[in-house]
């Protein structure tokens, strides 16, 4: 047999209902995942801390502390790590924060343990992409900066953007030095007259450039150094025509190495012209004063022109769009011309081919003396993305169908289980197998309450004890041969709680009646059991006495106990068995909202 000899991958699983971490816990060891559990986004916290996770598998309710989305956040601004959201939510406004928290997945709770497996395999694969793609990034944005020529960004509003480290060296100059080509130009031209002449040369060729899209015509330079020293360089410089042309690459050339860096610049230009066809967003920039209009590449993509046979125009734009777009796009363009307002927007289009797409289309607007001179945008294809929109709130409103028809056969199929359960029982002639049928069904009648007052409730968040506990205890009681002979006592006030409590306090209340029933009125001919709840705050005090024979928790060892032991934990309250004369069983449970 071949062992198999991956590593193992560790989650931390942060689940506040006990049963289901313990199950969701051996499912996942089962797939040979290391797995640690938490009750609180607390816990995880400091677990997290302590040790680092592959990935942490969390829910979103998590009790009174911070919640599951809330740790998360939290989670990530100190550690990177996949989270995976697994809870019974369906909500909009919850599914929207997740997606804003997390990228890996959200699973929705009851499903089947091959949809998890698959999603956390899923979102493994995700993160370590993902991993390797910043990797990448860190190395491209590394081999630019450690270039040995020396480069720079700048626009033509005369802001230098970016200088490499080769600048730095080669120059003595930081980008805190010299911000703009205006405090560039006495540094590197202390001379006036030069000056002059080179900031007439550098504007001549970069606006001939624009004009007639050729590169850059070299200008060879004499450059004062931070230091004193003088350098000549050839400068030349590259528009970026994918995503705006008024960004420029500045590369200086030492007129002795320029042949050896050749090569490299044309790397380094390769390089930034495939970045911008990756980006997928075309650029326009629409020139008021000569209602000239100028596309990138990507834009003719886009809109599936030829760039040789279309001209755009800047109301040529509006023959792809459908009329409510048209208007929509003719108002923003007349408020960003007469206005200054730019906009942000999106719009239905059809291609020169015939492709309906969206788009989202934004712009800037660039002033001289307050006036609108010209509009820079961008132009995306958001066609995947609103489909992806769509099929999110298509899904979310066949998962409330759905629900509603879950809802349904669920309680007629709880009913159906507890009634075969009966059945079998009054067929079984052993009475230690006919009284763990009865528990069994005990157990799942009080679930099957909850949920048929869940269901019958105007909210379905949360429930009465008032209206729950008097409901599950008499139709508990009357499973039982001798319950006629047992006086029930239920004072219970009008206190509301969601599912998440009612269920455990529904299973406890369950398994103390049963074993009163079973064990404590063996002796007597007659009894009474007395129930209460009450609230102090956003303190709640529950109890359960019977007047039979008394027995000790501490020697019990039974599964009921058990049960009620993890159900306690899991609503984080208190458990005591107060005896005395008068009830010699009583039992209090204490636990904070």
């Amino acid at each position: 047999m071949q062992m198999d000899t991956r590593e193992k991958k560790s989650i931390l699983l942060v689940e506040d209902e006990m049963l289901v971490a313990l199950l969701t816990k051996k499912n996942l060891e089962n797939q040979n995942y290391i797995v640690k559990h938490s009750l609180t986004g607390e816990g995880a916290i400091s677990l997290i801390s302590e040790k680092p996770y592959d990935l942490v598998l969390m829910d979103i309710n998590l009790g009174p502390g911070i919640d599951g989305i809330k740790t998360a956040q939290l989670i990530q601004e100190k550690y990177n790590v996949p989270i995976v959201f697994l809870s019974s939510h369906t909500e909009s406004e919850i599914i929207q924060k997740v997606e804003e928290t997390s990228s890996y997945g959200y699973i929705e709770k009851g499903s089947d343990f091959n949809v998890i497996n698959t999603s956390i395999k899923m979102a493994l694969k995700l993160y370590s992409a993902n991993q390797k793609m910043e990797k990448s990034e860190r190395r491209y944005k590394h081999l630019i900066d450690i270039s040995p020529i020396p480069y720079a960004l700048n626009d033509d509003q005369d802001r230098i953007l970016f200088l490499n480290k080769s600048f730095l060296s080669t120059f003595g100059y930081s980008l805190e030095e010299i911000p703009t080509l205006s405090d560039w130009w006495p540094k590197a031209y202390p001379d006036e007259s030069y000056r002059h002449w080179v900031a007439s040369q550098w504007a001549e060729r970069l606006e001939a450039a624009k004009k007639s899209q050729t590169p850059f015509e070299p200008l060879e330079l004499k450059i004062i150094c931070k230091d004193g020293s003088e350098k000549k360089v050839v400068c030349s410089a590259t528009m970026f025509d994918e995503e705006a042309d008024n960004i420029h690459l500045v590369i200086l050339y030492d007129l002795t190495e320029l042949k050896t860096k050749e090569d490299s610049t044309r790397r380094i230009t390769q390089l930034l012209e495939s970045t911008q066809k990756i980006s997928k967003i075309g650029g326009w920039e629409i020139d008021l004063i000569s209602e000239t209009v100028f596309w990138t590449k990507e834009m003719h993509q886009i809109h599936e022109t030829n760039p040789e046979a279309y001209t755009p125009t800047s109301i040529g734009i509006t023959e792809f769009l459908n009329s409510e777009s048209k208007e929509k796009f003719q108002s923003a363009l007349h408020s960003a011309k007469t206005a200054g307002t730019g906009f942000d927007i999106e719009l239905d289009a059809c291609t020169a081919k015939g492709k309906q797409i969206a788009l989202r289309l934004t712009c800037e607007v660039t002033r001289n003396q307050g006036l609108p001179i010209k509009l820079t945008g961008t132009t995306q294809d958001i066609s995947e993305q609103r489909l992806k929109e769509q099929t999110i709130r298509k899904l979310l409103l066949e998962k409330d169908i759905l629900l509603k028809e879950i809802h349904h056969r669920i309680k007629n199929n709880m009913n159906t289980i507890s009634s075969l359960i009966i059945l079998q029982a009054d067929l079984v002639q052993e009475q230690k197998t006919k009284e763990i049928l009865f528990e069994a069904s005990s157990r799942l009648n009080s679930m099957m309450v909850l949920y048929d007052k869940l269901y019958i409730s105007k909210n379905q968040n949360s429930v009465s004890l008032k209206t729950y506990l008097p409901a599950l205890l008499l139709e508990a009681k009357d499973i039982f041969p001798s319950h006629q002979t047992i006086h029930l006592e239920i004072e219970i006030e009008d206190i509301e709680l969601s599912p998440k409590y009612l269920s455990p306090i529904g299973i406890i209340y369950n398994e103390l009646l049963t074993n009163s029933l079973k064990y404590a009125f063996n002796l007597k001919p007659s009894g009474r059991i007395k129930v209460t709840a009450i609230k102090k705050k956003d303190t709640i005090i529950l109890s359960y006495a019977d007047d039979g024979q008394g027995y000790s928790m501490e020697n019990s060892s039974g599964f009921g106990l058990q049960l009620i032991s993890l159900l306690v934990e899991q609503i984080r309250g208190r458990l005591e068995l107060i005896q005395t004369q008068e009830h010699p069983t009583l039992v209090t449970i204490t636990f904070d909202l």
